[in-house]
């Protein structure tokens, strides 16, 4: 329009439109002449006439059918960059992920972030191309790519056309091989990142997922710091950070790229070569991920967000391995406890009580040290009812009502129903393969997931509860307005009460 203030001569303009304007702009434009008229007129229906259906009673789910898992297959290139198929030719496309196995616990002890942002950095720009020309190719072959680091994995993903693949995987190589990190792009990922972390300091879930997992494992523990960094540590980054983590982690022997879709082992594995064959390995050095003892009581932690609607609510401890023996077991109990939908946690506090929209239990694994954590936001005048339903739903699974055979048969039929849809679409299928990568399984686990879930009795399902789930040594973060939830939280008496603040410093 022109102008940034444009918009209050428009305003203007409305203000002064009257009632004999409209009718001049209906008498000029809505003419009974020109318009068009439809009618419908009722015809007899061809289908037969529907059978009377006994609605009193719940129809039967029928049957479980039996969801086979695509066939992946593998090569390894002489650099030791391991190639990784799933085909799949009803359509013309291929998602591609290069996986490494490598992320934010291999950040510096003193610069959380490195991960994060070497991985955001890679498009930014290479010795050919700067961040424009990136993309620029990227929108002339309709392909689309990312890249992002997690806790223990770092990911480039690209999806294309098949006919267009050469092309794209070459660019994506430009990227993995000859990034540059430049300075002007690096500082508006400063900024831009930054500016994430001010709004992330007055967001109540993002704040009671922060503080509780700082009290867990320790602000300064790899899984308890901030993937993307904190204040200090973004402002502090530089362009040698970036290069050192790239040099010592980003190595081919250290990686896998996983293809889905319209291509063969044959020509994944030639393009692959083609366009990464001269990726130089390397000796990747082993993270330390440092041993943490569980909380020795149950202890709440406050922090006050004055005004606040509702309680943001967090309580866990720590979690298994993923590479744990009762994997299979702890998912089936925990689709009871709080991992589904139809979960005890969520029928009691969202259908029966509507103190929430949703209370879940998840479990989060990593190779060597797992979380498990139960998350809700309730209504704040329901915080401590909230609070003490959740340890009541604690205590039951463990001892005071054991999980039954019909909530195991309906656990069982949620997980191995639902299994599908990890494969539907051809970014799941790289995806299932990248966290076989993260938690050093074999391929061959994925397939076995249906069976493995079916296989698991009511006494081992029982047993997980009982070896993983200890609701008298919790940890508990409650963010939300103290002025309306500490009295009632205190008189709970579940343990010790500290009021923190956003970072999870001790106020008093």
């Amino acid at each position: 329009m022109g102008s940034p203030e444009y918009f209050q001569r428009d305003y203007e303009r409305y203000q002064k439109c009257s009632v004999a304007d409209i009718r001049e702009v209906v008498r000029r434009h809505l003419k009974a002449a020109d318009r068009l008229v439809v009618s419908f007129v009722p015809e007899q229906s061809q289908r037969s006439k529907m059978a009377d259906i006994e609605r009193s009673q719940v129809p039967d789910i029928g049957s479980r059918s039996t969801f086979r898992p695509p066939a992946f297959y593998s090569r390894k290139l002489p650099n030791g960059l391991t190639v990784i198929l799933c085909e799949r030719h009803e359509l013309p496309k291929v998602a591609v992920g290069l996986a490494l196995k490598s992320g934010a616990t291999a950040d510096p002890l003193t610069k959380p972030g490195v991960a994060s942002m070497t991985a955001a950095m890679l498009d930014e720009g290479t010795t050919s191309r700067t961040s424009l020309q990136i993309q620029a190719e990227l929108d002339r072959l309709g392909a689309s790519l990312c890249s992002s680091a997690g806790l223990e994995i770092s990911n480039v993903r690209l999806a294309t056309l098949e006919k267009n693949l050469k092309p794209a995987l070459q660019l994506m190589a430009d990227l993995v091989l000859h990034p540059t990190f430049p300075e002007e792009e690096l500082e508006r990922q400063r900024k831009r990142r930054l500016d994430s972390i001010l709004q992330e300091r007055h967001d109540p879930p993002v704040i009671a997922s922060r503080v509780f997992r700082s009290i867990v494992f320790g602000e300064k523990h790899p899984f308890g710091r901030d993937m993307d960094g904190n204040e200090s540590s973004v402002k502090a980054l530089t362009r040698a950070d970036l290069e050192g983590f790239y040099q010592t982690f980003w190595r081919p022997n250290n990686a896998a790229i996983i293809f889905a879709g319209d291509i063969t082992l044959e020509e994944a594995t030639g393009l692959t070569q083609e366009a990464l064959g001269s990726w130089q390995s390397g000796k990747v050095p082993e993270v330390d991920i440092p041993v943490v003892d569980p909380p020795a009581s149950t202890k709440v932690y406050l922090v006050d967000r004055q005004d606040a609607a509702q309680s943001q609510i967090r309580v866990g401890s720590l979690g298994p391995k993923r590479k744990v023996a009762e994997y299979y077991a702890i998912e089936l109990m925990n689709a009871v406890l709080g991992g589904a939908f139809t979960s005890r946690l969520n029928l009691n506090l969202r259908e029966e009580r509507g103190y929430t929209y949703g209370a879940f239990v998840g479990f989060s694994y990593g190779r060597e040290i797992g979380l498990w954590a139960g998350r809700m936001g309730v209504q704040s005048k329901f915080s401590n009812e909230s609070l003490a339903e959740f340890k009541k739903e604690l205590n039951d699974i463990c001892a005071g009502r054991p999980i039954t055979s019909g909530e195991l048969d309906t656990a069982k039929a949620n997980l191995t129903r639902g299994f599908a849809q990890r494969f539907e679409t051809l970014g799941r299928l790289v995806q299932q393969v990248a966290e076989m990568l993260c938690y050093d399984l074999p391929l061959e686990e994925i397939s076995r997931y249906p069976n493995a879930i079916e296989e698991v009795t009511l006494e081992q399902a029982q047993a997980a509860a009982t070896k993983y789930i200890d609701a008298s040594r919790v940890v508990v973060v409650v963010v939300g307005d103290l002025n309306q939830i500490e009295k009632s939280v205190r008189e709970l008496n579940l343990g010790e009460v500290i009021v923190v603040d956003v970072e999870g410093k001790k106020l008093r």
